[in-house]
């Protein structure tokens, strides 16, 4: 029986991820506060991109600091492109 087949609960049931590395199973919080069966993997994609922003950043500001000038354009260019990811999804 599905989540939303049971008394009582929405019928708001969000897909799950495809990714073959997207964590999968009930997460409680999520679901209390979203009144839902919510699993792990919703919003595993974008929290994943965030964290690949943030390590180029990071990246990017260690090449600014020891002067590697072609590095940090090409951080920049990948930068760009994660934020136009994050930005498709929404």
């Amino acid at each position: 029986m599905k989540q939303y087949e049971q008394p009582g609960q929405s019928t708001a049931e969000v897909p799950c991820s495809t990714h073959p590395y997207a964590p999968h199973g009930f997460n409680r919080n999520a679901s209390h506060n979203n009144n839902r069966y919510t699993c792990e993997c919703e919003g595993w994609e974008q929290e994943m991109q965030n964290d690949v922003i943030e390590t180029l950043e990071y990246e990017k500001k260690r090449c600014i600091r020891l002067e590697y000038s072609g590095s940090v354009e090409q951080l920049d260019e990948q930068i760009s492109y994660m934020k136009g990811l994050l930005k498709q999804e929404k």
